[in-house]
């Protein structure tokens, strides 16, 4: 101790100065230095998920190693001092007493584990290529799309409307010479590249049409439901007898030709031989009714199947010389196809054989098989249903509103009231 020196206060009263201590000394102890460039590495190397540049990472850090390497430096110095320097340290307590319980309540300001052990989006080595404000317009599409051509990487970060593009500071050279290339193009040239189709969120609701078809071939063979008997008196007023259905209201070309009854045409859909024959067309309509309504709603695609499969029968009844009758949804399938053959074909000029070369191909695999198979008729709903799945999309492109909620709900009603009119016309 180092004796007070120091001049007397006015009052009288020596001032005393604060003896520095050895604890002093080493609290004063140089504070050690993290290695340089250690934060921004491990947030480079374990950002988030980029596609193919995820190829870099190399396990995603424990919880722990984001805690040491958050953890200040005074707090590692503080870890060396004895338990009496502390400025925290806990007092002993006497034996026997038991310690105060913790409370329950989570603690303001302090955020959940999870949330803390959550890394840091993106790095120092992550740099954006985006214009003043983000992306806008068409760039929002264009741009990504153009890295990801090229197999660079890439983050789109901010907001819905106006995102900011990132790549890597070691192709940040490389992706703005594109990007500039890809904006000195003429407006024509950009139009040309096809949007990648949005496929319609309720496309299974193109499935319901499917329900008339089992409904009316349990009706066909006596099922008369108990729970539903206001059901009886109109289901009573279609024929007893198998046979007599298929007399009703099969496809009977002699007729349809000569006595012009074309209800038949749609009414024929309906109806089945048997339960093998039923299952197989509902199984492959399952199918391809889901792919065309994700293509462009389920009501349009409701409507184009039964329309495309009416139109088939009408020109399987006039192209045939002799007298044949024909039953099945086989051709409302095969006109479903078609469609969705004709609507993909005009997504892509470029691509716009193979759609209507992969309808052909499944024409032959799926309709080509069985001993009583109607080849004309599906041919012909096939050539139906192309034609107006092109006819819709390019009526579409003139009219949106035809794709619009209001279009799909008025296009299923239309779908449902066809099939009915054609029964209500047959039953007079």
């Amino acid at each position: 101790m180092k004796r007070d020196t120091s001049p007397p206060a006015p009052d009288g009263t020596p001032v005393q100065e604060e003896a520095s201590s050895a604890a002093s000394c080493r609290q004063a102890e140089p504070e050690p230095e993290q290695p340089a460039g250690r934060d921004d590495q491990a947030s480079f190397l374990h950002g988030p998920r980029l596609g193919p540049y995820a190829r870099l990472r190399k396990g995603r850090p424990s919880l722990a190693g984001y805690g040491a390497r958050r953890q200040p430096a005074k707090a590692m110095a503080a870890d060396r001092m004895p338990a009496e320097q502390k400025p925290d340290a806990p007092q002993a307590r006497p034996q026997g007493q038991d310690r105060p319980q913790k409370s329950q309540a989570p603690r303001k300001g302090k955020l959940p584990w999870r949330m803390q052990a959550l890394p840091r989006p993106l790095g120092r080595y992550w740099v954006p290529v985006s214009r003043a404000g983000g992306l806008k317009g068409g760039d929002r599409l264009y741009w990504p799309l153009v890295l990801d051509a090229l197999g660079l990487p890439r983050w789109l970060e901010g907001p819905r409307r106006n995102p900011v593009l990132y790549v890597p500071c070691l192709v940040e050279k490389l992706a703005r010479a594109e990007l500039e290339d890809f904006a000195a193009e003429p407006e024509r040239a950009r139009l040309r590249m096809a949007r990648p189709p949005q496929a319609h969120p309720y496309a299974a609701w193109a499935l319901l049409v499917l329900l008339p078809v089992f409904l009316l071939h349990l009706a066909r063979w006596g099922w008369r439901p108990e729970a539903l008997p206001f059901l009886h008196p109109l289901l009573d007023a279609f024929p007893g007898q198998p046979s007599a259905w298929t007399a009703g209201f099969g496809l009977d070309t002699v007729r349809v030709t000569l006595f012009h009854e074309w209800p038949r045409a749609c009414t024929a859909l309906f109806l089945h031989a048997d339960i093998q024959h039923l299952a197989g067309n509902l199984a492959f309509s399952c199918l391809f009714l889901w792919l065309l309504g994700r293509a462009c709603g389920p009501g349009w695609a409701m409507l184009l199947t039964l329309a495309g499969g009416a139109a088939g029968n009408l020109a399987d009844a006039y192209a045939r010389a002799l007298p044949v009758t024909s039953i099945g949804f086989s051709t409302a399938l095969f006109a479903g196809i078609g469609a969705l053959s004709g609507w993909t074909s005009l997504v892509d000029r470029a691509m716009a054989v193979p759609p209507l070369a992969a309808g052909g191909a499944l024409l032959a695999m799926l309709g080509s098989e069985g001993e009583n198979t109607d080849y004309i008729a599906h041919m012909a709903g096939l050539a139906c249903g192309m034609a107006f799945g092109l006819a819709l999309r390019l009526a579409c492109r003139r009219r949106p509103e035809l794709a619009s909620p209001l279009g799909q709900w008025l296009a299923a009603l239309v779908a449902f009231a066809l099939p009915a009119a054609c029964f209500w016309l047959r039953m007079r």
